[in-house]
């Protein structure tokens, strides 16, 4: 706990900053590398992939909704109190675990904490027509303008696993949208900037102590209004009867180009509707923010996407139009790309 306040004195903001990659390094798959894994070519990895045998249910509407006025203790209930300890570099289990989550609770049962945190938790959900192109998804967005319904096609862009693992196949997020009449969803979710305003006030009556656990405590209500939001989509926004709806985020090891989100939020029209930015480098302002996918098939899984072939990164940089050092640049962790041998 002392290394995190120490953090928090010293540069509070660029702890902040980091919240997004530190969480997306805590979940990835731990692999050793220490050896070569099994590799097969970006042509043998296509003919290997994942084939969604019909498309999911239709959702109960298309379009986006914004879900404002949250009650705080359903959300509370949904807090990773482990990934909450891990934050303050403190074992989960230890003693000092149960005091952070002592300290938290009483906290966040404060009138005036409360009223931030309910007055600024905000998220915008979208449900679209999409058809999956290889590696590609093809999403089509209706707008309402003045008295008439304006309807465009917007590309999300994957990659596709090349690794060899026994018995799985060579996936790619696209994978789980059919190619022809099937559906996906969008979505951000936020804490607000009201809750940096608060954690800041703390912080300027020299209260570190406080100012950083809001913080935290924002970070992981992010994830628990992720975790609510998903609950909503499985039973009411995207009911299925036979497929299991999952909701990867953007910049977490299956999707892990953070410029992507720059696809989710013009679809969404994030900053106007929740007053989320995203930064020259794609991070997310206010930083305790979550955005991402959901998509539904019999059994999807969360995957890490690994290491990939030059050839691979060409093709994604090609497709995007984007040039490919300056995309490297914007991926989370350290993008493994391997070289033609």
């Amino acid at each position: 706990m002392r290394v995190a306040l120490q953090l928090a004195s010293k540069g509070s903001d660029e702890f902040l900053r980091k919240t997004e990659e530190r969480y997306a390094e805590a979940r990835s798959e731990k692999s050793d590398r220490s050896q070569k894994t099994e590799f097969v070519d970006l042509a043998e990895a296509r003919r290997s992939k994942h084939k969604k045998l019909k498309p999911s249910d239709a959702p109960a509407f298309l379009g986006t909704k914004v879900i404002k006025n949250f009650d705080l203790n359903k959300l509370i209930e949904l807090i990773n109190w482990k990934m909450f300890a891990l934050a303050w570099q403190v074992k989960p289990t230890t003693d000092e675990a149960k005091k952070l989550r002592k300290d938290a609770e009483e906290l966040l049962a404060k009138a005036d904490v409360r009223d931030v945190f309910e007055n600024s938790i905000s998220a915008v959900v979208g449900l679209f027509e999409a058809e999956a192109e290889g590696e590609d998804v093809k999403v089509k967005v209706k707008t309402k303008v003045k008295t008439k319904v304006k309807t465009r096609v917007e590309t999300l862009h994957f990659l596709r696993k090349q690794e060899v693992i026994e018995k799985e196949a060579k996936l790619s997020l696209s994978d789980y949208v059919h190619e022809k009449g099937d559906h996906m969803g969008l979505f951000v979710a936020t804490t607000g900037a009201g809750v940096n305003e608060l954690a800041e006030s703390y912080r300027e009556s020299g209260d570190d102590y406080h100012a950083l656990m809001i913080s935290l405590l924002a970070d992981r209500l992010a994830e628990a209004l992720s975790e609510y939001l998903n609950v909503r989509m499985q039973k009411d926004w995207w009911k299925q009867s036979e497929h299991k709806v999952i909701r990867p985020a953007g910049g977490y090891p299956s999707a892990p180009d953070h410029s992507e989100k720059a696809m989710i939020f013009e679809i969404l029209d994030a900053e106007k509707e929740v007053g989320v930015k995203l930064t020259e480098s794609y991070a997310m302002d206010p930083v305790s923010s979550v955005c991402g996918y959901y998509f539904a098939d019999l059994k999807p899984y969360y995957f890490s996407l690994g290491e990939i072939s030059e050839e691979q990164f060409t093709d994604y940089a090609n497709r995007k139009n984007m040039d490919p050092g300056t995309l490297k640049k914007v991926f989370a962790g350290k993008l493994q790309v391997r070289s033609r041998e």
